[in-house]
This record gives C-alpha cells, sequence and structure tokens, in this order.
C-alpha cells in the first residue's frame, strides 16, 4: 500500500516518521502467510467437495443409463426377431408387429419413468451440494473478514503511533505541523479505503463464484433433462415409423 500511497514518499523524507511502519509490515506478512494457508485450505475443500458430489453424480447417471440401455437393448432383439418372422411370413406381418409396438409404447413410459428418477436425484445432490459448497464459501467469508479485521486493527495502531511521532518531532522542533497532519489523514484514509474495497472484492468474488456454480449446476440439471426427453421422443417415433412401414400402413403414428 505505502508504494500507491501519494503521500509516502513525503513521509519517508523525514527522520524517523515511519519508523513504526517496520513493525506493522513484518506483523502484515505474518497474518497474510497464515491467511494464505487458511484459504487454501479451504479451496481443497472446495475443489473436493466438487469431485465427490460429480463421482456421486457420474455413478449415478451411468446406473440409470445402463438401466435404460438394457431395455433399448431387449426391445431392439425383439424387433429383430419380429423381422426376421416377417421375411418369413410376410402375410402375417400385421399380427407379428402387435408385440414389438406395444413393447415400444411401454418402452416410451419405462424410458421416461427412468428419467423422471434421475430429475428427482439430482435436484436432491443438487441441493445439498448446494448447501455444502454454500457453508465453505461462507466460512471463507468468515476467514475474510477476521483477516481484514487484523489489518485495519494493524493500520489504526500504526496510524495512532505515528501520528504521536509527528506531533513529537514536530514539537521537538517547534515547527507548524498542520500541513503534515492533514497529510497524515489523507494517508490514513487512502490506506483504510484499499483496504475495505479489497475485502469487498474478495468477499463478493468468493460468493460470486459459488452463486454462479450453482446456477451452472441447476442450467445442466436442466439442459440434459431436454436433451433426453428430446432423445427418448426421437427414439420412440422413428422405430414407430420403422414398424408402420414394415406393416406397410403410411399413418402409424396415429395411435402413437
Amino acid at each position: 500500500m505505502t508504494k500507491e500511497d501519494p503521500e509516502w514518499a513525503r513521509f519517508s523524507q523525514i527522520p524517523n516518521l515511519v519508523d513504526s511502519w517496520n513493525d506493522v509490515r513484518d506483523k502484515f506478512g505474518v497474518a497474510t502467510e497464515e491467511f494464505k494457508l487458511l484459504i487454501l485450505e479451504q479451496h481443497a475443500k472446495k475443489k473436493s467437495e466438487y469431485q465427490e458430489w460429480l463421482d456421486v453424480v457420474t455413478g449415478m447417471l451411468n446406473e440409470k443409463d445402463s438401466d435404460a440401455k438394457a431395455m433399448i437393448t431387449d426391445y431392439e432383439k425383439l424387433k429383430k426377431r419380429t423381422v426376421r418372422a416377417i421375411q418369413e411370413n410376410p402375410t402375417e406381418n400385421g399380427d407379428l408387429l402387435g408385440a414389438p409396438k406395444i413393447r415400444l409404447i411401454a418402452l416410451k413410459d419405462d424410458m421416461l419413468s427412468i428419467e423422471m428418477e434421475i430429475v428427482e436425484s439430482l435436484t436432491d445432490l443438487l441441493q445439498e451440494f448446494d448447501r455444502n459448497y454454500t457453508e465453505i464459501s461462507e466460512a471463507n467469508k468468515g476467514q475474510y473478514n477476521a483477516y481484514f479485521t487484523q489489518v485495519r486493527d494493524l493500520q489504526n495502531n500504526f496510524f495512532a503511533a505515528f501520528s504521536q511521532n509527528a506531533m513529537t518531532l514536530y514539537e521537538k522542533y517547534n515547527q507548524e505541523n498542520s500541513d503534515i497532519e492533514w497529510a497524515m489523514w489523507a494517508s490514513h484514509d487512502y490506506h483504510t479505503q484499499k483496504i475495505d474495497t479489497l475485502e469487498d472484492r474478495l468477499v463478493n468474488t468468493e460468493l460470486k463464484k459459488a452463486n454462479d456454480l450453482a446456477t451452472s449446476n441447476v442450467l445442466w440439471a436442466a439442459k440434459r433433462n431436454r436433451d433426453r426427453i428430446s432423445e427418448i421422443i426421437n427414439f420412440i417415433e422413428r422405430n414407430m415409423i420403422e414398424l408402420d412401414e414394415l406393416s406397410g400402413e403410411d399413418d402409424g403414428m396415429g395411435d402413437f
């Protein structure tokens, strides 16, 4: 902060005026290193929480996808058997196609049911993740507040010692101190504003990242659901058309 303080160069020219800053700088360095360790630890917790959530979600989706694929495989086998049977007995295609059509309609219901289970599970998992991640972010906010409280205390203590030192020096040399007093207050205000601004930026960034991640997860889940519903409907419609073509019907979607 002192490098950017427009008054600091002036203070530094006065012997012994800013000597107390060395002690503040050392204490600030210790507090900052401790703060960095805490934030890194919290960052690791956030990464671990997200990875744990992602592993659970991936496992659940893989399990549900396996169930859906098994149902599709069963239907595909039935359809192939039906196609072979029709090739062997073309005149019986109407009777032979009844079973795969019924199974296809049931498959649609089964796949939509699986998707509904996924939506419900994802909703629960998203809410749990949001709670846990927000808890870590709120803890980080507390760490930021505690750290910057320390920094403000150091700044205030320095300013008190700095002011006293300045008054002593000017009394010793019997000089007018109004100008330097104004500069001291300007410097103190500058440092305080820098501290407040940095704290606000870090806290807001921390909370915004948590909110953005939660929003991103919700949007991902919604898009995944829309895409999967579209895939199911397209699959069912495509296969129903294929079955209708096998039966020689032109408007087979009417019953679907």
